[in-house]
Parts: structure tokens; C-alpha cells; sequence
């Protein structure tokens, strides 16, 4: 789980960032292991079950960059199917604030760095059967997708999560998650023309979909696909190139197409996670 959409004014006070996931099956929680850097000051985290109270999981009052690590609960926490786990930190970027690594405090926004700032928790699950231990990694990745819709990489990942997941016992549908993963890999290569890792899920996808032909195609560009670009050394002189339009890397030569509008991909039985609601099997 994480956030972002960290951007936060010199002098503010009290700036939250906050991610959640719903859970699609029965788990255990082990541990959690919460990151933010200098600028945090509080931090809790709680899961909401379909039907019961809130349980906060844990919370930290006075938050220290020294503090990230992980946490295991002595008991583990029990979360059925459906429940949605939220966190929530408070960042302070004021001169009040003595570990304000910045003074006077100046504009942070999210990135690596300790001066900038993150808000991430990572969550221990052991599934309650094995064999739905898949659809942890799908939430996650569909959830992914839900944040940042424009990243091609989120969409990669939920095209591999999408095809490790089986359908339900007795569904004649075998061959719906590669369909589904190949719809995915198709939309990062919308958003990523040439993307090696969405040309392997796609790949990969169409050889279990039983078509190797296309898969081949994927590697071995046609004549008519190479086109001439413009490209600029870095002493800016500038050359033509020819390079296989399948395989031109994001940025290069033209920008990629406009995604199309989200469609909500083909997952087997799970709880819809916002504005990307999964479909259902043979739906």
C-alpha cells in the first residue's frame, strides 16, 4: 500500500496522505512495516471487515525515521474476505517540527530521498488457503492500476497477476485470465509503446491463448512496421534513425496513443475496489 500524492506547502501543519486495499479472501496479518521519513508525526492504520466494527491494527503518536521496521503482531490478526485495510499519516513541514529537516521548511513532495517524503505500508497476509494466495497479489495490483491508471507498469503487473489466478471450481472458462491478462498487457503498450516486459506478458498471454503466430509476430516486426524518426545526439546534432514500431521505448520518436477509457478487467469473484470494478467470471 502507498500514496503518492505527497505535496506539501512550506509551513503547512498537518498534511495526510492515505492508500487502502480490499482484501478478496480469508487471511492471517503477521506483521505490517509502515515507512515515511522526517516529516511524519503520526501514523495508524485499521481494517474495516463487511460486517463488524473498525480494529486499528496500529498506531505511532510521534513517528521517527529511526522507527521504520517491521512489526509482528504476538497474535495473528484475523481479516475475512472483503475487508478493506486503510492507513493514514500526518506530516508536519512546519518550524515547529524538530526533526524538519529543512529550516526555513521549504516545499516536499514525494520521492527517494530522505528530504523528500513517502507514505507506504507493507502488509504480511498468509492466505487462509493456499491455493487463493494469487488473488492477494491481484488486489494489490488491481489497486495499482486504480491509483495510477496512466502507469504502464501498474497494468504489466496486473496483467502477470491476472494470469497466475484460476476460475472458480467447475468454470469452463480456462483460458479467460490469459484473455484478460493479454487486454492488460495491450493497455501498457498503449501507455508504453515497445514496453519489453508488456511484449512478454502479451506474449506470452497469446501462446497459452493458442495463437504462437501472433506471439512470434510480437519479436519479428514486419518491413512495413520500421519507420525512419528524428533522434538527437548530445552534442543536439541531429540523426535519423530506423528502429521497429514495435519496439520503440517510451518517449521515442512518437508519443505514445491516448489510453482508452478504463475497462474493468476479467478477475474471478472478488470485491470491486472502486472506480475499477472487476468483472465476474462468465459475466
Amino acid at each position: 500500500m502507498r500514496s503518492e500524492r505527497i505535496d506539501i506547502a512550506a509551513g503547512e501543519p498537518d498534511f495526510r496522505a492515505a492508500d487502502h486495499v480490499v482484501l478478496p479472501v480469508a487471511t492471517e496479518l503477521r506483521a505490517v512495516y509502515p515507512h515515511a521519513h522526517y516529516l511524519c508525526t503520526h501514523m495508524v492504520a485499521w481494517a474495516t471487515p463487511p460486517e463488524g466494527e473498525r480494529l486499528i491494527l496500529f498506531e505511532i503518536d510521534r513517528w521517527d525515521f529511526d522507527w521504520q521496521d517491521d512489526y509482528h503482531f504476538r497474535t495473528p490478526v484475523r481479516l475475512a474476505a472483503g475487508t478493506r485495510v486503510d492507513f493514514e499519516y500526518a506530516y508536519d513541514n512546519s518550524a515547529a517540527n524538530p526533526n524538519n529537516p529543512s529550516s526555513p521548511p521549504r516545499r516536499v513532495t514525494y520521492g527517494l530521498e530522505s528530504t523528500d517524503e513517502m507514505a507506504t505500508l507493507s502488509l504480511t497476509l498468509v492466505a487462509d488457503r493456499t491455493e487463493e494466495r494469487p488473488m492477494l497479489a491481484w488486489a494489490m495490483a488491481m489497486r495499482d492500476v486504480e491509483r495510477s491508471p496512466a502507469d504502464a507498469g501498474a497494468w504489466v503487473n496486473l496483467a502477470v497477476a491476472v494470469r497466475a489466478t484460476s476460475p472458480p471450481p467447475g468454470a469452463d472458462l480456462q483460458g479467460l485470465p490469459h484473455q484478460a491478462a493479454a487486454e492488460h498487457a495491450r493497455r501498457a503498450l498503449e501507455l508504453s509503446p515497445g514496453r519489453p516486459d508488456a511484449l512478454r506478458e502479451l506474449g506470452i498471454s497469446l501462446v497459452e491463448l493458442g495463437h504462437a503466430d501472433r506471439a512470434e509476430a510480437l519479436r519479428r516486426p514486419s518491413p512495413a512496421s520500421l519507420i525512419a524518426c528524428s533522434s538527437h545526439r548530445p552534442e543536439n546534432a541531429a540523426a535519423t534513425v530506423t528502429v521497429p514500431a514495435a519496439r520503440i521505448a517510451r518517449g521515442a520518436c512518437a508519443p505514445p496513443t491516448a489510453p482508452k477509457p478504463l475497462t474493468a478487467p476479467t478477475v474471478p469473484n472478488a470485491t470491486p475496489l472502486g472506480g475499477v470494478a472487476p468483472a465476474t467470471w462468465g459475466s
